[in-house]
């Protein structure tokens, strides 16, 4: 083993070790981070990936409580943005204690700890150094899939549409993101 794949080692084992103290673990962990999370947000590619997403158009389907209001549409768009925003924020505030016990997260994080989705201080450990400060996790990949679905099959749902994005995840992730 050289040097780099000796001091990774030991830096994973560090971590992965419960009796050592979260400040002790802190620079070990940003290490693994910044040599384990992929870096996307600050990539060409990445911006590139994000236009042709704004870009997406799908045909409206056929509804017989669609409202011809361009108002009560537009609310009703607006909701359901929220609902996808809402459960990307709270899945990627969530990344902060999951997998933790009720003991390590009061142990860990203070009363008026910060919760925004990026904040420093998140608890060291191998299942949160392989994200990137305020990413999200799979929870909302797959929710991201369902909608895509959705749009494409005019809101039926297929399970082989579906099942078919999932795989093509499982194996590539989303191509810029």
């Amino acid at each position: 083993m050289g040097n780099t794949s000796s001091a990774t080692w030991t830096n994973l084992q560090l971590l992965g070790n419960g009796s050592v103290e979260q400040a002790t673990r802190r620079e070990p962990f940003q290490r693994l981070r910044d040599q384990f999370a992929p870096v996307t947000n600050q990539s060409q590619q990445y911006a590139d990936e994000l236009a042709r997403l704004f870009e997406l158009r799908f045909e409206q389907w056929a509804s017989e409580a669609r409202s011809e209001d361009p108002v009560i549409r537009s609310l009703l768009a607006d909701k359901i943005r929220g609902c996808i925003f809402g459960a990307a924020l709270g899945d990627a505030v969530g990344l902060a204690t999951e997998f933790l016990s009720k003991e390590q997260v009061l142990a860990h994080y203070r009363k008026e700890q910060d919760w925004a989705p990026g904040q420093e201080g998140v608890f060291c450990d191998t299942h949160r150094m392989g994200f990137p400060r305020g990413d999200w996790t799979d929870d909302t990949d797959q929710l991201v899939l369902m909608l895509h679905s959705l749009l494409e099959t005019a809101g039926m749902a297929d399970s082989r549409d579906f099942g078919l994005k999932i795989a093509d995840w499982m194996e590539h992730g989303f191509a810029g993101l």
